[in-house]
C-alpha cells in the first residue's frame, strides 16, 4: 500500500538514517568518478574503402586509461565512429570507419567526448 507524502518530513532524512546507510553513502560518494564532456573537432583525412583509421586528438584533462565515449554531432553517409579511448595524458584516440567501396575524406568532424 502506498501513502502520499504531504508536506516536508518531520525530521531531516539524514538524522533518520541508520549508521549502515550513512557508511554506504559515504563510500559511494568517494567512489563516483569525475566526469566531463568536451567538444572537439577532428580531421581524420582520407579513410580507405571498407577500412578503419585511428586518429589521436588533444583533450586537456584526460588521463590514460579513462573510459571514453564519443558521439558525432552530425551524420555523414558511409562514415562512422567506432572505438574511442584515452591513449595518453591529455589525448584520446578515435577510430573512424568507412563502409563504402571507395575512399572518403570526411573533413572536420565535430564530436562530443564523454570522459569518465
Amino acid at each position: 500500500m502506498y501513502q502520499a507524502i504531504v508536506g516536508p518530513p518531520k525530521e531531516p532524512l539524514v538524522a533518520s538514517m541508520s549508521p549502515g546507510w550513512m557508511k554506504f553513502f559515504a563510500v559511494l560518494g568517494k567512489s563516483v568518478y569525475k566526469q566531463a564532456v568536451y567538444a572537439v573537432s577532428i580531421s581524420p583525412g582520407s579513410i580507405g574503402a571498407n577500412s578503419t583509421k585511428a586518429v589521436a586528438v588533444a583533450v586537456g584533462g584526460v588521463k590514460s586509461g579513462q573510459v571514453v565515449t564519443v558521439n558525432r554531432t552530425a551524420a555523414q553517409s558511409g562514415i562512422g565512429v567506432g572505438n574511442a579511448w584515452a591513449s595518453d595524458t591529455d589525448e584520446i584516440t578515435v577510430e573512424f570507419f568507412n563502409v563504402t567501396a571507395g575512399a572518403i575524406d570526411p573533413g572536420a568532424q565535430a564530436l562530443k567526448v564523454h570522459v569518465i
